[in-house]
Order: C-alpha cells, then sequence, then structure tokens
C-alpha cells in the first residue's frame, strides 16, 4: 500500500481543512512527520489511521477527540485518503461522530458520521458505503490488521513503550 494524499478538515486541532501531498513528500521514498509538540504530528496519524481502519491511531484513543472543537459547527468534520493497492488507486472518505446545528430550529444534534470507498483508477467505481464491509475489505486488501499496521507503519505517541516491551512474537 502507498499514501498518496490526505485531505482533512474538523479534526483533532485542525479546523481549517489541510491537505498532504504524500507522494511530493515521499519522492526520496521515506519521510519523516516532524514538529513542536501540539503542532498536530498525532492528527496527522490519527487521520490517516481513522480513514481507514475508523479509529484513531492509539490504542486508547476516543472517537470523540477526532471531532474540532474547534471547527465551524455549521461545517461536517471529514477525513479523506487517496492510497494505492495491488495497482490500482482508492479513496476513502469517512466523517467521524460529531456535533452538528440542527438543519431547523436552534441547537445541536449528534450525527453518527459516514463512509465511502470508491477505486479511482483503473476505472471509477463505488466499492461501499459500508463500515464493515469497508472494515473487511481493508484488512483484506491491505493486509494488516489496525493493531499491525499500527504497530508496524504507524507508531502513536505513548505507544512507544509497548514497542519496546513486546515480545518476540507480538
Amino acid at each position: 500500500m502507498r499514501l498518496i494524499r490526505l485531505e482533512f478538515a474538523g479534526i483533532g486541532s485542525f479546523a481549517d481543512r489541510m491537505e498532504i501531498d504524500f507522494e511530493a513528500l515521499g519522492t526520496a521514498g521515506l519521510f519523516l512527520i516532524e514538529g513542536a509538540t501540539g503542532s498536530g504530528k498525532s492528527t496527522i496519524l490519527d487521520a490517516v489511521v481513522f480513514a481507514l481502519y475508523g479509529t484513531p491511531a492509539g490504542s486508547d484513543s476516543d472517537l470523540g477527540r477526532l471531532d474540532s472543537h474547534l471547527r465551524d459547527r455549521g461545517r461536517e468534520p471529514f477525513v479523506e485518503l487517496d492510497f494505492e493497492v495491488e495497482a490500482a488507486r482508492y479513496r476513502i472518505h469517512r466523517t467521524p461522530r460529531h456535533e452538528r446545528d440542527k438543519r431547523r430550529g436552534s441547537g445541536t444534534k449528534v450525527d453518527d458520521g459516514g463512509v465511502s470507498l470508491v477505486r479511482l483508477h483503473p476505472d471509477v467505481c463505488d466499492v461501499s458505503h459500508r463500515a464493515k464491509e469497508i472494515g473487511d475489505w481493508v484488512v483484506e486488501h491491505i493486509g494488516l490488521t489496525k493493531q499491525q499496521f499500527v504497530s508496524t507503519i504507524v507508531l502513536a505517541q505513548g505507544e512507544f513503550a509497548n514497542f519496546l516491551d513486546a515480545d518476540t512474537k507480538e
């Protein structure tokens, strides 16, 4: 699997739309996400893992942390990840559970969010809009469960001690 593009808005510490072009970053084969404490590095990792698996990267992370407290309540938070697997390109779009303004009257309402997976290349085709089907598809096509992905590809903040203490089998 190869990450191509990540776009998100209203997620974690990012109220506004952000876009990361992983193809441009990875021209040398590797890239590093670095920055000061609180600059949003973990939010970027959470966005990638949430797009693929429906939960943030950290094993004890709660879904509520994805919805930015800084976000305009009239705008829906989302994560959109373009990636390549098995010589095809896909886009997964997820919206986390969030509070939004009511469409009629005053106050807010809880929206449970949603997900869609679309193949972009070689031909455009809807794959699914069901969370369970998409979850199974991701594990089958990427070849990693969420736990395997975060243990080998993404090591979330606070998880390094678990990695160091893990036995060989883990």
